[in-house]
């Protein structure tokens, strides 16, 4: 740390952000180019631990090259969606960083893709969404390994937050961090765009960002899809609740979404019985009706 001035240390809570959003838990595996950036691997899991006072030097050194530059929108940041995996026995990896491009964007006020990115962007003049940026900001070498090659063909320097098992070809900085979970990456993308805007003078490094964390976190789909089920649910019962009240009073029960609102009653033959949605109405049994129609006296004529 002894590179940096002292203002521009590592403080000790962005050291407490960085360990409880899991920015130095590696991976199993590690490429040959990521080793420096280890600091040691788990006997028990095998997981290899990344140096965060590395991962924070390389963030200040990406931070100054971005600010380097003269007009803000020759920078491009990147995130793109991954539909298939280039790691072997992993699923399909989850576009973590796509809501913090989003944001870092709108802060630092550059470029981004995020979602699809249409092959021949940085190379093809006659596509109509061709630009050529100076300088690229990528989150994963592995899902925008696209953008990355084409880079190389323009000689456009790249920065990239990459993990430990994360191919680093074509890449000029690297910043070494957990790019599989989505509270590492939104972090980071935070530090970076408040270290951007620290050196530009647009916000003091004493005080805090009032940008919070959470603008930067990716929310995943089905979190969405639970939470509007359990607001339905709840919508679902508060229509449908009714106080209790004595049958007496009233001609309805507390209604009941698994049950019918009569219920059937086993009466004995002779006894009234009452006839649905009209309590207190009673009519009479087969029986007695057999028995008025034999006490009637016959009518005229009839033999």
């Amino acid at each position: 740390m002894s590179q940096i001035p002292p203002t521009l240390n590592l403080s000790i809570d962005d050291v407490r952000k960085m360990l409880t959003c899991e920015v130095h838990i590696g991976t199993e595996n590690v490429s040959p180019t990521m080793k420096r950036y280890v600091w040691k691997r788990n006997g028990e899991s095998g997981i290899h631990i990344i140096d965060i006072r590395k991962t924070w030097e390389k963030l200040q050194l990406a931070a100054r090259v971005i600010v380097a530059m003269e007009n803000s929108y020759d920078v491009c940041a990147v995130a793109l969606t991954s539909t298939k995996s280039f790691t072997a026995g992993a699923a399909k990896q989850e576009p973590f960083a796509q809501r913090a491009v989003l944001k870092f964007s709108q802060h630092v006020k550059c470029r981004h893709i995020a979602g699809r990115y249409t092959p021949g962007t940085f190379t093809n003049r006659k596509q109509a969404h061709f630009f050529e940026p100076r300088l690229l900001v990528v989150s994963d070498p592995i899902k925008d390994f696209q953008p990355i090659l084409e880079s190389s063909y323009v000689n456009m320097p790249v920065i990239a937050m990459a993990d430990v098992d994360a191919p680093t070809r074509h890449i000029d900085i690297v910043i070494p961090c957990n790019t599989k979970s989505p509270y590492s990456v939104a972090l980071m993308w935070w530090m970076l765009a408040r270290e951007v805007l620290r050196l530009k003078g647009e916000i003091k490094r004493e005080g805090d960002w009032e940008i919070l964390i959470d603008m930067f976190l990716y929310i995943a789909p089905k979190e969405e899809r639970e939470k509007e089920e359990s607001k339905g649910d709840e919508y679902t019962m508060s229509v449908y609740e009714v106080p209790d009240r004595d049958r007496d009073e009233g001609d309805y029960d507390v209604y009941d979404q698994n049950k019918s609102t009569t219920e059937e009653k086993v009466v004995p033959p002779g006894e009234p019985v009452e006839q649905p949605g009209e309590p207190g109405t009673k009519r009479n049994t087969w029986q007695d009706d057999e028995e008025e129609w034999g006490d009637n006296e016959k009518p005229d004529g009839w033999d």
